[in-house]
């Protein structure tokens, strides 16, 4: 047997968004196939996937977090070490999709800086209530930095399991090619550093 089958990366996966978006669906639907009717989570609940990568077991920890404020403390610890967020809106509810935005500040400012991030337009099967359009949740994604993909963890396993092999596979890049990675950090704080110093320049010129 091949020594390389034996390989195993374990990352930790969290879903995000407000409540009633359908992470709980998701993960259910990913994990087991299963169909869940209507369900609100209660704190933080996860469930394991391995996948076969490249012969390498990549093993997911997802995490499903309540998005009711009364456990917004709880949810917050488990931002730290993440390796990898799905932020979840619900394409017939507009709220949940304007929620992104602070969603995703707090994950910056709890969690991992280089964590991968993936947008997810669940309950696609309410296309007729639709509110969110496709280009638009595809723009948002952009402006964040993430990849955008639509669900239905009732009417679609393929796409439930589009989202989440995805991820697996972008972990398992990241993870062959940190010297890349290592790379763009080392850019941002070039960048960084580069408006800083203009910042200052424009400063000291002003006669104001």
């Amino acid at each position: 047997m091949n020594s390389s089958l034996n390989n195993t990366e374990t990352y930790k996966v969290i879903l995000i968004g407000d409540t009633g978006v359908g992470k709980t669906s998701l993960l259910f639907r990913y994990v087991d196939n299963a169909i869940l009717d209507v369900t609100v989570s209660i704190g933080v609940d996860f469930k394991v996937k391995t996948l076969n990568i490249e012969n390498t077991k990549v093993r997911l920890q997802i995490w499903d977090t309540s998005g009711q404020e009364r456990f917004r403390t709880v949810t917050r610890n488990f931002y730290k070490g993440a390796d990898a967020v799905i932020f979840v809106f619900d394409i017939s509810n507009p709220q949940s999709f304007e929620s992104i935005h602070k969603w995703d500040s707090e994950f910056r400012a709890y969690g991992k800086p280089n964590a991968v991030k993936i947008l997810v337009g669940n309950k696609t099967d309410l296309n007729n209530q639709r509110k969110v359009e496709y280009d638009i949740g595809l723009a948002i994604a952009d402006s964040l930095g993430m990849k955008y993909y639509e669900t239905s963890s009732k009417t679609s396993y393929e796409s439930v399991q589009a989202v989440f092999n995805a991820l697996a596979h972008a972990l398992h890049e990241k993870k062959k090619n940190p010297i890349a990675e290592d790379d763009l950090v080392e850019e941002n704080i070039s960048q960084n550093l580069q408006m800083s110093s203009d910042n200052n320049n424009n400063n000291e010129s002003c006669m104001c």
